[in-house]
C-alpha cells in the first residue's frame, strides 16, 4: 500500500545551511550535487503496525558554518513510497524563505520509530546528508555538508512535532 506523507518544518532551516547561504546573503554559488544513494535493507516496507511517517512536520534547525551559528524555523514535508521517501525541507527566518527538497529512504522501522536517511538537495547550492528518527509524533536528526576549498562544512541539527489534522 502506497503511503504518502508531508513533511513540513524540521529541515528548512537546515537546508539553508547545508546549502551554503544565509538569509541575507542570496543563494550559494552552484556546485555538483551528490547522488542520493543510500543503502537499504530488506523488507522495510510498512506494515499495519508500523509508524506512518508521512505528513507535515514544524519545529526548529540550527546550524554551524565554520564559526557562524544561526537557526531558522523548519516545515518539512514527507511523502512516503514503500521504503522511498521525498517532499520539502523549508526554512524561514525574518520574512525570507529558502524551500529545499529532499530524497532518501526508510532504513530502519518498529512499531515505535523509524529511522530514515536523507539528501537535503539545493538547486543552487550544495547537497546535505542527513539522518532523523521520528518517534511518535516527534521528529530529530542531524545532517552535514562537506567542506570544500571554498566553503567551510556545515553541521545541522533539527526536531519538529507532526501537525495533525483537523476535521471541520
Amino acid at each position: 500500500m502506497k503511503v504518502r506523507s508531508i513533511f513540513c518544518g524540521t529541515v528548512a532551516g537546515a537546508a539553508f545551511v547545508l546549502s551554503g547561504c544565509s538569509f541575507h546573503g542570496g543563494p550559494g554559488a552552484a556546485s555538483g550535487m551528490l547522488p542520493a544513494t543510500h543503502a537499504l535493507t530488506d523488507s522495510i516496507l510498512p506494515d499495519a503496525k508500523t509508524l506512518r511517517i508521512s505528513g507535515t512536520y514544524q519545529g526548529s534547525a540550527e546550524w554551524q558554518e565554520g564559526t557562524k551559528e544561526d537557526s531558522a524555523s523548519l516545515k518539512m514535508t514527507i511523502r512516503q513510497h514503500g521504503k522511498k521517501i521525498s517532499g520539502a525541507f523549508d526554512l524561514s527566518k525574518n520574512g525570507q524563505s529558502r524551500d529545499l527538497s529532499i530524497k532518501g529512504s526508510i532504513t530502519s522501522k518498529s512499531a515505535n520509530e523509524v529511522k530514515i536517511k536523507f539528501d537535503i538537495l539545493d538547486p543552487h547550492g550544495r547537497t546535505a546528508q542527513a539522518q532523523a528518527t521520528i518517534t511518535g509524533k516527534s521528529l530529530s536528526g542531524e545532517g552535514n555538508v562537506p567542506g570544500s576549498s571554498s566553503k567551510p562544512s556545515v553541521y545541522v541539527k533539527f526536531s519538529a512535532k507532526k501537525k495533525t489534522k483537523h476535521k471541520h
